[in-house]
C-alpha cells in the first residue's frame, strides 16, 4: 500500500504546533546533469523543495524530482518521486537540525524510503547524515539500508568544497555498493550558484563507475536545510 507522504507528516506538523500559523523559511531548486564513464550515459535530474516553519523550532520540508536517462530516448525512461521531512532544532544547541523523513519514488512501479537525519552546522563548516530504508514493491526482493555522510567548508560568503560517501547494505546481500565523491560550489549571483563533483560508484565485484556532476542550484530565502534521499538522489546514474 502506498504511503500519503506529503499528507502524514503536514498533520504530523500541524498536531505538533496546532495554533500557530506557518511562514516559508526557504526554498530550494537544483538542476543537474550527471555523466557516467562506464554506462556511457547522461542523466539530468530535477528537484525542488520548499520548507515552512512553525514557530522557531519545527519546519516541515516538501520535495519532488524527476530523473531521466538520455541513452534511452527522451522521456523514455527515468524516475519520479516526492517526499516531507520533518524537522526539529533544539533551541539549546545552536546549529542543529533533526529530522525524519518519509518519501516515495517510481521507475514505473512506487517504491518507498524513510529515515531520520541530522545536520550540523558552526563556524562555516556543516556535517549532514542520514540513515534511509529503501523498499522496493512486492514484485520486487530489493530491501535495503543506505546510510550517508556528507561534509562542507563555506569561506568568502560565496564558495564552498564539500565530500560525501555513501554505502547501501542490501537485505541478505550486505554492502554491494558505495558512492563516494568530492565537489565544490560557488555563488555567481544573490541566491544563485553552480557546483560540481566528481565520484565514484563502487561495486563488490563489479566495475567502478566515474561520475562527473554538473549542477545550477537557486535558493529562495535561507533555502531548505536538507538534501533529498531517494535512490537517484543518493546514487547518481545508477
Amino acid at each position: 500500500m502506498r504511503l500519503p507522504v506529503i499528507a502524514v507528516l503536514a498533520l504530523s506538523a500541524n498536531i505538533a504546533v496546532p495554533a500557530q500559523a506557518f511562514d516559508v523559511r526557504g526554498a530550494t531548486v537544483t538542476l543537474e546533469n550527471r555523466d557516467n564513464s562506464e554506462l556511457v550515459l547522461d542523466q539530468q535530474h530535477f528537484t525542488g523543495d520548499i520548507e515552512l516553519s512553525f514557530g522557531a523550532e519545527f519546519s516541515l520540508q516538501l520535495g519532488v524530482k524527476n530523473a531521466n536517462y538520455e541513452e534511452f530516448g527522451p522521456g523514455s525512461f527515468g524516475s519520479r518521486g516526492h517526499e516531507a521531512h520533518l524537522i526539529w532544532r533544539p533551541q539549546q544547541v545552536e546549529g542543529l537540525a533533526l529530522g525524519a523523513f518519509v518519501g516515495e519514488e517510481s521507475f514505473g512501479n512506487w517504491w518507498s524510503f524513510y529515515g531520520i537525519e541530522a545536520k550540523y552546522q558552526v563556524a562555516g563548516f556543516d556535517a549532514e547524515a542520514a540513515i534511509v530504508d529503501y523498499n522496493g514493491p512486492t514484485e520486487f526482493s530489493y530491501s535495503a539500508t543506505h546510510t550517508t555522510l556528507e561534509l562542507g567548508y563555506s569561506f568568502a560568503d560565496r564558495y564552498r568544497v564539500f565530500a560525501g560517501h555513501t554505502a547501501y547494505d542490501e537485505d541478505g546481500v550486505g554492502v554491494w555498493v558505495t558512492n563516494t565523491y568530492v565537489g565544490g560550489s560557488a555563488r555567481v549571483y544573490d541566491g544563485i550558484s553552480i557546483y560540481g563533483s566528481f565520484g565514484t560508484n563502487d561495486y563488490d565485484g563489479g566495475t567502478d563507475e566515474d561520475v562527473v556532476t554538473l549542477g545550477l542550484r537557486y535558493d529562495f530565502g535561507g533555502g531548505v536545510t536538507f538534501g533529498q534521499r531517494s535512490y537517484t538522489d543518493l546514487l547518481p546514474t545508477n
